[in-house]
């Protein structure tokens, strides 16, 4: 009866409506004092505990726990912010018993959890959080397939991201809802299309994010000329894609990335020919890994970029020159799922 009452004093006190003990619930205020939305997102009653403090240790993770999230902001509301480590893990010390809402934010991924404190104790939880429903874009592609990673980092199509169709890149209100958008390598793009240009500057320039891989890059080429040096583009003669099969050791720039990974050096594969290669970068554009040594139809390159990005308006790009392939290393999957994260 207690809680019948209260559910129903909300209400009438021109509140929206709350979930009652035992009722679904998609947010921690959802449901009334004294209850919390738990994992399985229903209201449950808290159990009175004793005065004192305690501590809070936990991990970030996309859905399922399929990836740990590095430098994920973790807040309990009135207490204090932390950001994750390069494990996902956090900790708050001397919590206050009682109720308390976390927040995390990564990005676009997204979560919360409730945790009740009792006393001295110590409360290790697993947390997972995901981007907005509907609010990542998949352009197929033809060598390349980025949604193999999401997919492996727990979000599902239809649900998380959507499929479409390069020629939906001729209007800009088919962008309309989408944060990030990924441009799969493909043997047909549209990026010498003047309304596709349109599309991608308007959409990064109000704060969308696009990745794209190998030959997909003249999107990039074309939208944003000056921001990297395909090459033969400083020679006035563009023949980009030169590069071999093979092995490469290449050193990454990145001081975020290289905490993720835990090194500075990656092992990448190229299991296809032509691939695109990049011979430099503006001053603007951010190499994030450069290549030891790049095989070539022009003989051993040393120093050429693997990995760029670059901000335009309020949003960014991303390009790699590779991708999500049968052969990829253990490294090339770990720097792949970070890109995601940092989209």
């Amino acid at each position: 009866m207690k809680w019948w009452l209260l559910c129903i004093a909300s209400s009438a006190a021109g509140f929206a409506l709350l979930a009652c003990p035992g009722e679904e619930c998609a947010y921690y205020n959802d449901c009334p004092a004294g209850s919390f939305c738990n994992p399985d997102r229903v209201c449950e009653e808290y159990d009175p505990c004793p005065e004192g403090v305690g501590d809070i240790n936990g991990q970030v993770t996309s859905p399922g726990g399929a990836a740990q999230i590095i430098g994920a902001e973790v807040t309990i509301e009135g207490y204090g912010t932390t950001t994750t480590d390069a494990n996902g893990q956090f900790t708050f010390t001397d919590v206050p018993s009682g109720q308390h809402n976390i927040d995390i934010v990564k990005n676009d991924f997204r979560g919360f959890h409730s945790v009740q404190i009792c006393g001295d104790t110590d409360n290790n939880i697993a947390l997972d959080i995901a981007p907005p429903p509907h609010s990542f874009a998949v352009v197929p592609g033809d060598f390349d397939s980025i949604e193999i990673v999401l997919q492996n980092m727990g979000l599902v199509a239809n649900e998380h991201f959507d499929y479409l169709q390069a020629t939906d890149l001729k209007n800009v209100t088919n962008l309309s809802g989408y944060n990030v958008l990924f441009l799969n390598c493909t043997g047909s793009p549209l990026g010498a299309d003047t309304e596709v240009q349109s599309t991608l500057r308007a959409f990064v320039n109000a704060g969308g994010r696009v990745y794209a891989s190998d030959w997909a890059y003249e999107y990039v080429e074309e939208t944003w000329p000056d921001a990297v040096h395909f090459n033969g583009d400083l020679a006035g003669s563009p023949n980009p894609k030169i590069g071999q099969i093979g092995e490469a050791t290449a050193t990454v720039h990145d001081p975020d990335l290289s905490q993720y990974l835990g090194k500075t050096s990656v092992a990448l594969n190229y299991d296809l020919p032509a691939w695109v290669v990049m011979e430099g970068a503006a001053d603007t554009t951010n190499v994030l890994i450069e290549a030891d040594a790049t095989f070539t139809e022009l003989g051993l390159q040393p120093a050429w970029p693997l990995l760029v990005q670059f901000d335009q308006g309020d949003g960014s790009v991303i390009y790699t020159t590779f991708h999500n392939e049968a052969q990829t290393t253990g490294d090339m999957d770990a720097i792949l799922t970070y890109l995601v994260f940092t989209l």
